[in-house]
């Protein structure tokens, strides 16, 4: 299993922007990707942690005028103790595809719908 965030790279003196490793969520603005400045942005990715190697890859990524925004998936498992939420993977998606990463390294390719190219994603063009 893989531990996945969303990277950004900018084409100007700005540096890099990361995600937290496998959390989908925060309570400051800075560490999610919907509050960063796209401005100059060159690359969009989803990268994965390998625990064990601690090695850190590229497992899906896009042109940075190809971005529209980022998803994380998550999986709803009931048990005895309640209902808790598992992250399973992130969305990366692109103007034409969405590109599913799971965190056991697997990589879904999509194209979009026509419905969906039309909601207007709240981090577009920001």
């Amino acid at each position: 299993m893989f531990l996945l965030r969303w990277r950004f790279d900018f084409s100007d003196t700005k540096p890099s922007r990361f995600g937290d490793w496998g959390i989908a969520h925060s309570h400051e603005p800075s560490k999610m990707a919907v509050f960063v400045n796209k401005e100059n942005l060159t690359r969009a990715a989803v990268e994965a942690l390998n625990p064990w190697t601690q090695d850190v890859v590229p497992l899906a990524q896009c042109d940075g005028h190809e971005f529209v925004n980022f998803k994380w998936m998550a999986e709803v498992r009931a048990n005895d103790c309640g209902i808790k939420h598992e992250l399973v993977g992130m969305m990366l998606i692109t103007r034409e595809q969405q590109i599913s990463v799971l965190n056991t390294g697997e990589i879904l390719v999509e194209g979009r719908t026509d419905e969906d190219k039309l909601y207007h994603y709240e981090g577009f063009g920001r």
